[in-house]
């Protein structure tokens, strides 16, 4: 009968080690767990960010892009007002097709 409670008491011993290993392997999975969603929180807001500094950057250079166009029509338009008041001559250094 000693044998038994002997072997029963090794089981109890070799399961308790068991359980208590298993809660420290929960406890470490629930620890890298919180630790990797601050990872994705601290990602997404940094994400977020650049997003916005993206659509700054964009539309800082259409801005640029309409104005430099609507600067370049006017300067079209004062050349072609220029040539009709001067009597045909023309500022052909901004044209890239050849003058004869």
């Amino acid at each position: 009968m000693p044998y038994v409670e002997l072997n029963q008491l090794e089981a109890d011993d070799e399961t308790e080690k068991l359980a208590l290993a298993a809660v420290d392997a929960i406890t470490r999975l629930v620890a890298e767990r919180h630790t990797l969603r601050a990872d994705l929180t601290t990602k997404e807001r940094e994400l977020t960010r650049l997003r916005e500094g993206f659509v700054l950057v964009r539309n800082s250079y259409r801005k640029l892009a309409n104005e430099l166009v609507a600067q370049l029509q006017l300067f079209e338009r004062l050349e072609k007002e220029e040539t009709r008041a001067s009597g045909g001559a023309e500022l052909h250094w901004l044209r890239t097709e050849p003058r004869d």
